[in-house]
């Protein structure tokens, strides 16, 4: 008996512990978190008319994108910015001006910490692999919700792991 009490406290710890705050919905115990990571949108894309894969049908959020889950938003978030590569934006510089753009952002800060991040020169052209741009999105992802928060709640090695499928899918 006393063995079944110990198993199933243990279960019910491996539960707890172990589910992925990735794919939880909004609800008041995650209220607090970071915008971005409530609505799985790691990057806070601004809500468009593109149809993203895993993209939730009907929003809560009146400004930005919400994903079914973390590796959707970081899917879209790569996606994107693999798309801004294809129209010429391949430095930090050109990247972050686009994707926060002055009149709502610090973009010169955004574009320091971004770049000091990925060890480049704000102008250098960032290479088109797929280590790079994981890289590139973990920092804006860091930048958008907060490094402790998405340490706590997404950490790097499955941020990673999503960025990198996401890159090659």
């Amino acid at each position: 008996m006393g063995l079944v009490v110990l198993l199933s406290g243990l279960l019910y710890w491996l539960y707890t512990t172990m589910k992925t705050p990735s794919n939880a919905p909004a609800t008041a115990s995650n209220a607090s978190l970071p915008r971005g990571l409530r609505n799985n949108n790691p990057g806070n894309l601004v809500q468009s008319k593109l149809a993203w894969t895993g993209k939730v049908s009907n929003p809560t959020d009146s400004r930005f994108e919400q994903f079914t889950s973390q590796y959707y938003g970081t899917r879209a978030l790569v996606k994107n910015l693999l798309d801004y590569r294809k129209k010429g934006f391949s430095t930090v510089q050109g990247i972050i001006n686009r994707w926060a753009p002055p009149v709502e952002n610090n973009t010169s800060a955004y574009v320091k910490g971004v770049a000091a991040a990925l060890r480049v020169a704000p102008t250098a052209v960032i290479a088109n692999s797929a280590t790079v741009y994981a890289d590139l999105a973990w920092s804006i992802a860091c930048h958008e919700n907060g490094k402790a928060a998405m340490d706590k709640h997404y950490p790097y090695a499955r941020f990673y792991a999503d960025a990198l499928k996401a890159f090659n899918t």
